[in-house]
């Protein structure tokens, strides 16, 4: 089954559709003389194109001769006996089978390869994607089992029975709310969007695969035949279109899947846009029923699809039984408990917009991933402007309602010096005269393009006004997107510059914009495997990391460090940068171990490559300090922080912008090494110099007032921390009201409203802060252990501790998981924990966690630290209500002067 074979099958296939179909026949057997396999196939095809089968254009499955099989029911397949038949598909057959091997007792969903498609090719791709699918530990994914082979050596699946109902039906039945169907496919999107971000496409995805559990939950079903990106046949795999295999369902296939060209994460997001069309409007975008293979091509691949809105409420004509039989549009209203009116108004705008930029013709103008269909969908359910909506004034003025400004003659350097330097490298680290040739005309085309915007804002020209850098870069972004058109690397490059300053400004929505132009002119012209392409990627996830996606930013990322690799190898410096910011994000984001790993592995290619006196390598010790701060390592982070900024001081100098974050990271490790002064010294001098450089409203200030906020309360002076939290929260915000900083500076913020019993505006900051940190991170992560703490100690002050309780319970579990035992934060909610229980009465739970949370606090903080004093007088008021007053009386002397 060689890919020459299946190339000419479907040569013939083609020809002998536009052929008269009375003469056809005979076309054929002639085309095919001497050559009996081959005419077999092509008229198998020819079957399948009039049986309207699932495959399209290709060869498939279903055009296969098959014998005659005997059933399977009763017989064994590896360890599960089969039960039922559940269904067949074009590459196997489906059974209920249950665990048959007397270990335990398991049903499953067997897939069964079908004789004939156990070729040398399926079979190499079975063998890598079993491994890698078995990973795919989502709960919103049916999990790959087991797999292995028959006597007769056909391989099989063995899947997670899951019962449900399909995704449709569920919402139909229960007549449930647009905004409580468009929930539910969040958690599809999040299940399609875990699998990208391990390069995994489903191929597939369609209501038949997406079931809803009896309890509302969701089960994405059958990736057996996804499809892995970036594995080419060398690593052992394979696009199953390169033998003209098509695997797919034709009502939600993307142009590129019914035109057998390359599969992306788009494409999913494509299927994923006909599903949502579909759940909301209660009809699909195209009618293909009863279409011929290559009219539904035409129609998938050139029809406009039309707006969910005006679907909903279209009066249909009773032309096709298919027709016939779709639900009109009062029924659709009905199941989704509106009027026909209401339903219409409330899906024009956002979600017709969301759905007809999903299913876009060109894969590179849809959402890239399912991760950003996502969060245009939250978005819409938040009340915040989407991406997928016309960018206009009146819309993003109605909706966005924090847009930062900075301007300041050290960010036009900035501008100058980005811009000019992007040719002049690129053009020297060209190795080829052809390429070095092709950058010489870019180089001197960006020159001519930039003398020419410089020119525009000469003062004689702008009649004595000035321009600022942003009104700059506004200008150079239209005249980059008007006068490079018939340019598009160089216009790809502008873009890319100005993206990326507009992100040294803190706009990151107009970042956002640039770089993902750049990266459509790139891949459209130079492919996916280019290094242009990776330089857009890695720069985009910088921007998403920022925004605090990071879901979406680990896939761009991923890809960017994929291309390098194969293009550069591993140990290239740029190869480091990816290790870089994938560290970074792990470390973001709890996974210390991981963190350390890529930090460590980029730090050696680095030293390989610059020798130790570099500024990479200085970034490399300072992540590496960073890791081992978070751990708790505190002596072993500020020596390596401090070799970090030795470096910088000599490379850079000490205004240079990397040499000043790095004085913020240090003070962080005095202030854990309770060293006070020192710290506070360099959250001054950190202010100091980026007031100097980007003036007083810039979000880089935000940190060295949130860390001298911090200061202030490690003293006790809660008075004094709460404006140094709200001047860096008035900072922040330029980054968006939903950012994971911003919840970082309310929860600093809730600890000093607390302290100084302001117990409503803490418990406000406390709950923001636990909803941004819950869907930025999870609900096992620090951060959320942090806002539920503070949360469950308003509850407790305000005499609420019913409602603490599992707050602070849930809090303390998720210390007790991520930390080590013995770490004094696990002792810390342990204090908060036992208070809450002595307030309920619940004496000896409260003992035992006070005990256990005292003795670590003495060990670790000391006896006087204010944390082991703290817990000392909570035990002294579980003592006194339990009415043991000998020990009342020693844990008060023991607490001091100490007050809760």
């Amino acid at each position: 089954m060689d890919s020459e074979y299946w190339n000419r099958v479907n040569e013939l296939f083609d020809q002998a559709l536009e052929q008269p179909e009375e003469q056809r026949n005979d076309w054929l057997h002639d085309a095919c003389k001497d050559n009996p396999p081959l005419l077999a196939d092509v008229l198998a095809l020819l079957e399948a194109d009039s049986a309207s089968q699932i495959l399209l254009d290709g060869v498939a499955a279903q055009a296969v001769e098959f014998d005659a099989q005997p059933s399977r029911l009763g017989s064994r397949i590896g360890h599960y006996r089969v039960l039922k038949e559940l269904g067949s598909g074009g590459m196997g057959d489906v059974f209920l089978a249950e665990r048959a091997d007397g270990h335990f007792d398991q049903k499953v969903a067997l897939k069964l390869i079908k004789p004939g498609m156990d070729s040398k090719e399926i079979l190499r791709r079975f063998e890598s994607e079993r491994q890698i699918l078995a990973q795919l530990e989502h709960p919103n994914i049916a999990r790959l089992l087991d797999g292995g082979s028959t006597d007769d050596g056909r391989p099989f699946y063995a899947m997670e029975y899951v019962v449900g109902e399909p995704i449709h039906r569920f919402c139909n039945s229960r007549r449930l709310s647009i905004d409580a169907r468009l929930k539910l496919f969040l958690q599809v999107c999040g299940a399609v969007q875990y699998a990208q971000e391990r390069l995994i496409v489903h191929r597939d995805l369609k209501p038949g695969n997406i079931l809803i559990t009896s309890s509302g939950d969701v089960k994405l079903l059958d990736f057996g035949i996804a499809k892995i990106l970036g594995e080419g046949a060398e690593h052992g795999g394979s696009d199953m279109t390169q033998t003209g295999i098509r695997i797919m369902t034709p009502a939600y296939a993307a142009p590129e899947q019914v035109r057998g060209e390359r599969i992306t994460t788009a494409t999913d997001v494509y299927a994923l846009g006909v599903i949502l069309f579909e759940l909301i409007s209660g009809r699909r975008p195209f009618n293909l029923e009863g279409k011929s293979p290559r009219e539904v091509e035409d129609i998938i691949g050139s029809t406009d699809p039309p707006k969910p809105s005006s679907e909903c409420t279209a009066d249909l004509p009773a032309s096709t039984e298919s027709v016939q039989s779709a639900p009109d549009s009062e029924k659709i209203a009905r199941e989704r408990s509106l009027e026909p009116n209401r339903l219409r108004r409330r899906l024009s705008g956002d979600l017709d917009n969301i759905c007809l930029m999903a299913l876009r013709k060109d894969a590179e103008r849809r959402y890239s991933t399912a991760g950003h269909m996502k969060d245009d969908i939250q978005r819409h359910l938040d009340g915040l402007p989407i991406r997928a909506r016309a960018d206009t004034l009146s819309y993003r003025a109605s909706k966005f309602l924090s847009r930062h400004v900075a301007a300041t003659v050290t960010t036009i350097s900035i501008v100058l010096a980005t811009i000019i330097l992007v040719p002049y490298y690129t053009l020297k680290l060209a190795d080829e005269r052809d390429r070095a040739r092709l950058e010489a005309d870019k180089a001197e085309t960006i020159s001519t393009f930039l003398a020419s915007l410089f020119e525009s804002a000469d003062p004689e020209e702008m009649m004595g006004d000035t321009l600022t850098a942003r009104q700059m870069l506004d200008r150079g972004a239209e005249r980059v997107r008007e006068e490079l058109a018939d340019e598009p690397l160089v216009q790809a490059e502008m873009m890319h510059v100005i993206g990326r300053v507009y992100r040294r400004l803190g706009l990151y929505d107009e970042s956002m914009h640039m770089l993902e132009e750049a990266l459509v002119i790139r891949k459209t012209v130079l492919g996916e495997f280019d290094l242009e392409v990776a330089e857009s990627y890695s720069s985009l996830g910088d921007i998403l990391y920022y925004l605090g996606q990071h879901d979406s930013c680990v896939a761009m990322m991923a890809k960017a460090l994929i291309i390098k690799e194969q293009l550069l190898g591993s140990q290239d410096p740029s190869v480091a940068l990816e290790l870089n910011n994938m560290g970074w994000l792990a470390y973001e984001t709890g996974l210390y171990a991981r963190a350390d790993s890529l930090h460590t592995r980029a730090l050696r290619i680095r030293q390989e490559a610059f020798g130790e006196d570099h500024q990479a390598v200085a970034e490399s010790y300072a992540n590496l300090a960073s890791v081992l701060y978070s751990q708790g390592t505190y002596t072993e982070s500020a020596a390596l922080y401090e070799k970090a900024y030795d470096i910088r001081l000599r490379v850079l100098g000490e205004k240079h912008p990397l040499s000043v974050q790095i004085l913020n990271n240090m003070g962080l490790v005095y202030e854990a090494l309770e060293e006070y002064e020192k710290a506070e010294e360099l959250y001054n001098r950190n202010l100091e110099i980026y007031t100097e450089l980007y003036g007083a409203d810039h979000h880089f200030l935000a940190d060295a007032n949130s860390f001298l906020g911090r200061i202030n309360v490690a003293l006790e002076l809660y008075y004094r921390a709460e404006p140094f939290f709200r001047e860096a929260l008035r900072l922040r915000m330029s980054l968006g009201e939903t950012h994971y900083l911003v919840a970082y500076d309310r929860k600093a913020l809730g600890d000093a409203l607390r302290e100084q019993k302001k117990y409503a505006d803490a418990e406000s900051n406390y709950s923001n802060a636990l909803k941004i940190f819950r869907d930025a991170f999870g609900d096992q992560h620090t951060y959320t252990a942090s806002a539920l703490l503070g949360l469950g100690q308003v509850y407790v002050y305000t005499d609420r501790s019913r409602d603490a309780l599992p707050l602070l319970e849930e809090g303390t579990a998720i210390r007790e998981k991520i930390l080590p035992e013995g770490n004094w934060n696990i002792a810390d909610a342990r204090s908060h924990l036992g208070l809450c229980l002595a307030r309920l009465g619940r004496y000896e739970e409260s003992e035992r966690v006070l005990l256990k949370a005292y003795v670590i606090l003495k060990d670790v903080k000391g006896e006087d630290h204010k944390f082991t004093r703290r817990c000392a007088l909570r035990l002294s008021e579980m003592y006194s209500g339990w009415n043991k007053l000998d020990r009342e009386t020693h844990y008060r002397k023991l607490a001091g002067k100490f007050r809760n």
